[in-house]
């Protein structure tokens, strides 16, 4: 792997919080602060994010795993955002110990999750 081309590619084509994960973890730079308040102001009032973690979006599994993944790599996993989303994910765990996105039934499902479908279930749940 070309670790500089992945890293151009990213700098060119990702969003503000890609280009902040890769600066910290490849370049091993400190974590822009205007990426962690990004996060922060698009995470919902129920601690959860988002699909593709635009504000006043409902909560979703798939993006709040997403976005505590970024604020894991951006080293603030011990703040109030996180906790938070850490909340939204045990809140939404269900008695078999699985999880289903909480996508609303008139809102299409994100890509990768055919509503209903026991492989979908697997992909959150591994994730969570």
């Amino acid at each position: 792997m070309n670790i500089r081309q992945a890293l151009q590619f990213v700098k060119e084509h990702g969003t503000p919080i890609d280009r902040a994960r890769a600066a910290v973890l490849v370049e091993l730079l400190p974590a822009p602060p205007e990426a962690l308040a990004a996060l922060e102001q698009a995470q919902g009032a129920d601690g959860g994010w988002a699909v593709d973690l635009s504000a006043g979006a409902p909560g979703s599994i798939g993006g709040t795993c997403l976005a505590l993944l970024a604020v894991q790599d951006l080293g603030a996993a011990q703040q109030p955002p996180a906790q938070r989303g850490l909340q939204f994910l045990l809140a939404r765990q269900e008695g078999d110990g699985g999880w289903s996105d909480p996508t609303p039934a008139d809102a299409p499902p994100p890509p990768w999750l055919a509503r209903g479908e026991e492989a979908g279930r697997l992909y959150l749940t591994a994730w969570a």
